[in-house]
């Protein structure tokens, strides 16, 4: 009974730490070096409007790079309406493909599916372009997709992490408020009642290690001989 108690706090513990650990790799880990130079380059956005990085300065503002055939964009980029709706003016995002403006503009206007998610006339969601000749994407060493940077109310990149949805919810909500980052990441989440068999094995190893050491004890243990009293008679 003891034993059962012991197992399933340990238990109970081995999730919890699992959990947390992804969520720390989701927002702390970064994919670029976050002391890397931003570099002042303006691109024209869906209205028309030549943008810098520093022009969201007073909100908080997640830059994603992706592309239209990257199914991880699409995964985390389909909750991006979420959360704007969630923090309101608190919010921008700039989303900068390496596709052609006109695939672009296309997936704007038409929003074929699974791309019917896109807010072409959201002020606080505009769309670029990447300049081949004047590339963001070269200048900060983007290699992968999707890359995200995020940067504070005062224009300070602060974090390159691996997930948008969930810097930005740790970031005005706390690690507490990471409720679309949650689900995002469910399915990865239901992967974890199969860690069970591995943490069982590896109780029942310690398990048998104990008993080997409380063996070792048994057999080796020296037997210290009781002292002998002896009586005098004065």
């Amino acid at each position: 009974m003891r034993f059962l108690k012991r197992y399933f706090i340990g238990l109970i513990f081995f999730y919890l730490i699992i959990f947390v650990v992804i969520f720390i790799f989701l927002i702390k880990i970064n994919k670029i070096d976050s002391d890397i130079i931003i570099p002042r380059i303006s691109l024209e956005n869906q209205f028309g409007e030549l943008k810098t990085f520093s022009d969201y300065k007073g909100k908080v503002l997640l830059v994603d790079f992706w592309y239209q055939g990257c199914q991880p964009c699409l995964e985390e980029m389909k909750y991006f309406p979420e959360l704007l709706n969630k923090y309101n003016s608190e919010l921008a995002i700039m989303s900068i493909s390496i596709d052609s403006k006109e695939d672009t503009q296309d997936l704007l206007e038409l929003k074929p599916k699974p791309w019917n998610f896109l807010q072409s006339k959201n002020s606080d969601w505009t769309f670029y372009n990447d300049d081949k000749k004047n590339s963001l994407v070269k200048e900060l060493k983007v290699s992968e997709y999707p890359t995200y940077l995020l940067f504070n109310k005062e224009g300070e990149l602060i974090s390159s992490p691996y997930s948008g949805v969930a810097a930005v919810e740790n970031k005005l909500s706390g690690i507490f408020g990471l409720n679309l980052a949650y689900v995002i990441q469910k399915e990865n989440l239901k992967k974890l009642p199969a860690l069970v068999i591995p943490y069982t094995v590896f109780v029942l190893l310690i398990l048998f290690i104990e008993f080997l050491v409380y063996l070792f004890k048994k057999l080796f243990q020296k037997k210290i001989p009781m002292p002998i009293h002896y009586k005098i008679n004065c």
